[in-house]
């Protein structure tokens, strides 16, 4: 694997029933598909470069077939960006609860302040017991220039809230970041799927 971290595209749309009942079975033909496409690595969702995602978008065989494949657990169109994170995500991806937050920068505000604060808040919060962090990184997200992703695994969404409810510093780097932007966020236990 190359040393730049991967790009992540984070899709996501209701699921179907069927998703609900068996999640394994459901996704098995998209893990199919995927096994088929260039440059993919790993299911949570990433891909060696942004270009190997692009390739099988362009693809006229793989992409129909990818597109009937994840319509047996998506019930709907799916919502999809893609993240040039600044660190490998996968140790954030097997925590136990995994926060993706997508930061949207409010008009005539600096995005280059927007990045400083991010990197700031991911590089201030220690991974250890006493803070309940595993992991945590930033990125761009490709099709938003005013938009980052915070990606941060957690032991549990009790955790997360209890540190960002009672560390002064974070407090004081949240309430920074909110005055540029709109944060808006969400918790996930991700599973990662063999390809």
């Amino acid at each position: 694997m190359s040393a730049d971290p991967p790009c992540l595209e984070v899709a996501w749309a209701p699921s179907t029933d069927a998703y609900r009942e068996n999640r394994a079975h459901s996704i098995q033909a998209a893990l199919d598909v995927f096994k088929e496409c260039n440059g993919f690595i790993k299911v949570y969702d990433a891909w060696k470069t942004l270009g190997h995602h692009e390739a099988v978008q362009k693809d006229p065989i793989l992409y129909p077939k990818l597109g009937e494949a994840v319509m047996k657990f998506w019930s709907g169109s799916p919502h999809m960006l893609h993240v040039q994170p600044t660190s490998e995500p996968y140790a954030s991806f097997s925590a136990p609860v995994t926060e993706l937050a997508f930061v949207t920068l409010k008009p005539n505000q600096s995005k280059e302040r927007l990045e400083n604060l991010a990197d700031k808040l991911i590089k201030g919060i220690p991974a250890n017991e006493e803070t309940g962090l595993v992991s945590a990184l930033w990125g761009s997200v490709v099709e938003h220039d005013k938009m980052v992703a915070l990606i941060l695994g957690w032991n549990s969404v009790e955790a997360h809230e209890r540190f960002v409810t009672t560390d002064l510093g974070t407090i004081r780097l949240l309430d920074q970041i909110r005055e540029i932007a709109d944060i808006a966020g969400s918790h996930s236990a991700l599973h990662e799927n063999t390809v």
